[in-house]
């Protein structure tokens, strides 16, 4: 790759959705990528972990992107309802106008604690975790909330290391 890149991330959890058909078109990219939903189930493969809830945008949640994978590594996936999209679009859609409030600390929080543990598969949850971690840890202590893209990068960063252990 130019400029010395060996490998990106994907930072956006739906946008997974068209690996596949990129892969298609540029085959070489294949390799280069780190998928962070395959190093989230890598990483509850290596806990033993057989069920997970997912948070995420409607178009993650309804894809199966998340549902597929775990599948396919025994791992059970749960994620809201499609009632509770509109709750969950609201906590979203609070993190990309810097909006915070009472109202979407509580929506956070009650999906939070509807699993023990706990994937935020959209780059904005990981924000509202960050801001409510207090409260999280209050009501919902011991869960294992997962952060797909940072999984990610401590993996690129790990395979960086290597990398430049051996030059």
């Amino acid at each position: 790759m130019r400029g010395g890149v060996t490998q990106i991330i994907l930072g956006c959890n739906t946008a997974h959705l068209f690996l596949d058909d990129v892969f298609e078109i540029v085959p070489e990219a294949k390799g280069k990528v780190i998928n962070i939903i395959d190093e989230s189930v890598s990483f509850l493969l290596d806990r033993k972990i057989d069920s997970a809830y997912l948070l995420a945008t409607e178009g993650t949640i309804v894809s199966g992107v998340y549902d597929k994978k775990l599948g396919e590594a025994g791992i059970s996936c749960v994620h809201p309802r499609e009632a509770d999209f509109k709750k969950l679009r609201f906590c979203i859609e609070a993190v990309k106008q810097n909006k915070y409030g009472d109202d979407v600390k509580g929506a956070f929080l009650d999906f939070v604690k509807r699993g023990n543990v706990c994937i935020l598969g959209c780059t904005e949850l990981p924000l509202l975790y960050e801001k409510y971690m207090d409260d999280i840890v209050k009501i919902a202590g011991g869960r294992l909330i997962i952060d797909p893209l940072y999984i990610a990068l401590s993996r690129a960063k790990k395979c960086y290391l290597e990398y430049i252990g051996r030059n």
